[in-house]
């Protein structure tokens, strides 16, 4: 596991934190600032999973195995330490309203009104369903929604022999949970779920999914009309204290490429972003943030004292 993250503290035992007191709610970073939250470690204690850790520190099954590549993510060991990876580089993306970035599988909400940010994991679509990219509006919220089911979504489950019917009531049967929000221009929403073990997962037929506290918050709080920037950012950079950051994330399959290609993506955008030598780059450090995909802010490098 990666040692000198910044913002890493240990806490011993898990147990006595609630998921409510842990919910990702952030003060909203200044215009000049990219980075947010904290990386910590918990002690896993008996019959923990990943799952079960990322419901209860608004973390993702997905952000788990990603950090913690050398333990299983369904039987934790009694006393593993696991990386808890809630310190986050902000996507490139306009900081109005929800942005949703499909490589974390991660939703970040800037609420101006009351100066916060929240971020919740999200499910996604799966292969051959991928969520759409692009901007949308939040068009529709809806309580206790029906699920008139997509007609494509039918045809699929038929040709499985699994029937469904063309609308399910609102109660434990839907899938999309108790709140859902409609985004513009498609039949997507943005809702609950019934099966909370597709969060953080590509489990969907196209929509964002939330755990049923997490969206029941974000549906109290966002508006009608509220922009939805839905992007995939597999790598994404970001300054703090003087120092550069970089996080990797593994590609999603749609967007999968050679090794050396992602290496030179990434290195074109930092030699861009550094555009006029304000940071000293450690090209060894680069190098092993990219071949270990952790999503994980690591710094990258110092601030050059000769400017």
């Amino acid at each position: 596991m990666r040692q000198g993250l910044t913002g890493l503290f240990i806490l011993l035992c898990s147990s006595f934190i609630n998921h409510s007191a842990f919910a990702l709610q952030l003060p909203l970073p200044k215009s000049n600032e990219s980075i947010v939250g904290r990386t910590f470690i918990v002690t896993a204690q008996k019959n923990d999973n990943f799952m079960h850790l990322a419901r209860l520190y608004s973390s993702g099954f997905h952000e788990l195995m990603e950090a913690n590549a050398d333990i299983s993510p369904w039987h934790p060991l009694n006393g593993e330490k696991v990386l808890i990876p809630t310190e986050f580089i902000l996507p490139d993306a306009p900081r109005d309203g929800i942005i949703i970035n499909l490589a974390e599988l991660r939703l970040y909400y800037f609420d101006r009104n009351n100066k916060r940010l929240f971020t919740y994991p999200v499910g996604v679509g799966k292969r051959g369903w991928m969520t759409p990219l692009g901007k949308r509006m939040v068009s529709h919220k809806i309580h206790k929604p029906h699920w008139h089911v997509p007609e494509s979504i039918r045809a699929y489950h038929a040709k499985q022999g699994k029937y469904l019917p063309k609308s399910i009531a609102p109660g434990p049967k839907n899938p999309l949970g108790e709140h859902a929000m409609r985004l513009s221009h498609s039949s997507y929403l943005i809702h609950g779920t019934n099966k909370v073990m597709g969060i953080s997962r590509r489990t969907s037929s196209g929509c964002i999914s939330l755990f049923p506290e997490d969206i029941k918050n974000l549906f109290n709080i966002v508006k009608v009309n509220t922009p939805v920037y839905i992007v995939n950012q597999t790598y994404k950079i970001g300054h703090k204290n003087k120092q550069l950051f970089l996080e990797v994330h593994k590609p999603l399959y749609e967007f999968k490429v050679k090794q050396t290609e992602l290496n030179q993506q990434i290195i074109f955008a930092l030699l861009k972003y550094n555009q006029n030598n304000q940071y000293q780059l450690n090209w060894k450090k680069i190098n092993q943030v990219i071949d270990e995909q952790q999503g994980i802010p690591t710094v990258i490098s110092s601030l050059n004292n000769t400017h």
